[in-house]
Parts: C-alpha cells; structure tokens; sequence
C-alpha cells in the first residue's frame, strides 16, 4: 500500500496525496510521532514495536516513540489531536458482533473518523451478519467484514490479552471470565 499510494509535491515543499501524483510514500518516506500514555507499556511496547517494524522496512520511515502523561495522551486521544493512537477493547458478550460494531461503527469507528461511505459498507455487512442464524453463513458474512476491515486498514488490530489467574486450593467454584473484570463470589466456597 505504501508503494502504491500517490503524492504530489506542493510549492512549499510540502506533500499531497494524489491518485494522479507522480511518487509514492514508499519512495519519499515520512515521519510519525506515535504517542503513548506513559506507565501503559502495553501501549509502550507497541510502539516501540510499529517503530522497529516500520524502520525495517524502508529507512525513510521515521516513527518518533513518545510518552505523554495519562490524562494528556486521553484528553488529546478525545479531542482528535494525536497522529495516531493506542486504543483498547474489552468485550461484553463473546460474539463477532461485539468486536465489529464498536470497531466500525460504533464508539472507536467515530474516534477512527470513518467517512460516512465506509461505515455504510461496514454497517450493511454487519446488519446480514447479525441477523443471520445460520453459524455457516454467519461466519461467512464476518469473513467478508474482516476483508473490508483488512483492505480499509483503518486500524491496526493487535492482540486480544490473554492472562493466567490463580486461587488457592481450598477455594471452590472460581473459574476466570475475561469478560467480567470483577469476581463473581455468588458461586464460591471454600473446602
């Protein structure tokens, strides 16, 4: 894509991208602050990570690693004034419909500033998808989201976190639900 895309230079020496352009990004290259919340290494790391990767691939991409207090990286994150953002998601319910809806259309696709026509192409496969029962067919409508979500590359999904948890031997009942963020105490007791 970075190869592909088109730019033209203006007179002050600035650049635009332009499908009749006669360079690419690839060739002219660029440089971008990725910001982070300082404390989240999470969010650290991968930017540390998008920096390497990027700087791997082609030298004129320069990626500028900085920390910025938590509730400046938030209040800047809200107000649209960061190149690029860390952001993160928590289901509710176990479910593609859970992931895709806030993703696109929902609270982050409106952080993503999705023009309108894309969040129309995302809103009508999400609408087959939900309403369909069939588990076949479903799926295959949520592959078709996920290669609309691939070729917009709006977003870079990274990971979903994944940890370990445990109780003591003698407590009862206890199971780890990554959706509830709390301990549900109704089902336990001790032996």
């Amino acid at each position: 894509m970075l190869q592909q895309s088109r730019w033209k230079k203006n007179s002050d020496g600035t650049w635009t991208p332009d499908p009749a352009g006669d360079v690419s990004l690839w060739e002219i290259g660029f440089r971008l602050t990725v910001p982070y919340g300082t404390g989240n290494t999470f969010r650290q790391v991968a930017a540390e990570i998008l920096q390497a990767e990027l700087g791997a691939i082609n030298d004129k991409f320069v990626v500028v690693v900085t920390g910025l207090a938590k509730q400046t990286y938030v209040e800047d994150a809200r107000t649209f004034n960061l190149p690029i953002y860390f952001g993160g998601w928590g289901e509710d319910i176990h479910d593609p419909h859970n992931w895709v809806v806030p993703y696109t259309i929902g609270f982050l696709g409106a952080r993503h500033r999705l023009p309108a026509d894309i969040q129309a192409q995302y809103a009508e496969i999400i609408n087959r998808a939900v309403s369909e029962t069939d588990p076949a067919k479903r799926a295959r409508v949520y592959k078709e989201f996920n290669q609309l979500y691939y070729d917009m590359a709006n977003s870079i999904p990274l990971f979903v976190e994944n940890n370990r948890y445990y109780q003591q031997h003698w407590v009862k009942g206890w199971y780890y639900n990554p959706i509830y963020t709390g301990t549900y105490y109704y089902t336990l007791w001790k032996e």
